[in-house]
């Protein structure tokens, strides 16, 4: 008798076990996850312009003269727009020999060339047409870069953060109210992770090249009283990814 019910006793633990184990588990967390993206257009307010000045003479001294001379000029320049000295770059002078090559092989010396290479940010853009006008007629002939650019970066960035986050929500509810769920309607519940995915400011930029074909544009535009202006729109945007539990 003893034995009976011990068995029996096994075979209900058993059978309990066997039980809890197949029965179902209680329902996982459900998420949404989504992106929000948002491009604000700003036009800028400054504008930074890299360029060299160069001289050249067979005589080194005369050729760092020149280019000691224009540099002279150019603080001129600078003083009269009233650009900051912590807005001027100016990296060391570059001096090399150079050679020309005739056809039979030798080589004659074709002079020293002195380049100094500089580059200044403009604080009112209002000045960039006049400020570029001027810089050609001092002698200055090599521009390589006029990037346009807006001061305020991080506020702008923070704006299009904001409403990157909350394009991302209006995405998710959406979703949550076009989704059939067996007729039962979703809920967006507390946030389980935020995060950017790189993005920034695509700013304007000319080449020397393109910012002298317009300068000559210009000078048609303004005898037939029309307006050079380059610049275009700044575009600064953000991307954040947002996961929501569901409810």
């Amino acid at each position: 008798m003893k034995n009976l019910i011990v068995k029996s006793i096994g075979i209900l633990f058993i059978c309990f076990s066997l039980f809890t184990s197949c029965s179902p588990s209680s329902s996982e967390p459900r998420f949404i996850s989504v992106t929000g993206r948002s491009a604000i257009l700003r036009s800028p307010d400054q504008v930074s312009i890299s360029f060299s000045v160069f001289s050249k003479d067979k005589d080194l001294s005369e050729a760092k003269n020149k280019n000691d001379d224009s540099i002279l000029k150019l603080k001129e320049l600078f003083e009269k727009y009233k650009i900051e000295q912590k807005n001027i770059s100016i990296e060391r002078v570059n001096i090399n020999p150079r050679y020309r090559y005739r056809d039979n092989g030798y080589q004659d010396f074709d002079g020293y060339e002195v380049v100094q290479n500089i580059a200044v940010l403009l604080t009112r853009i209002e000045d960039y047409e006049v400020f570029l006008t001027d810089l050609l007629n001092t002698g200055v002939d090599r521009i390589y870069n006029v990037g346009f650019s807006v001061a305020d970066m991080k506020k702008l960035m923070d704006e299009a953060r904001t409403e990157a986050v909350k394009a991302a929500e209006e995405k998710a509810l959406l979703l949550c109210k076009a989704a059939p769920n067996g007729g039962k309607p979703l809920s967006l519940g507390k946030i389980i992770s935020i995060s950017e995915n790189p993005s920034g400011m695509s700013p304007r930029g000319y080449t020397g090249a393109y910012i002298a074909n317009k300068l000559k544009e210009a000078a048609y535009d303004e005898a037939a009283g029309g307006n050079f202006s380059p610049m275009g729109q700044i575009e600064v945007s953000a991307e954040i990814s947002i996961v929501f539990e569901l409810e």
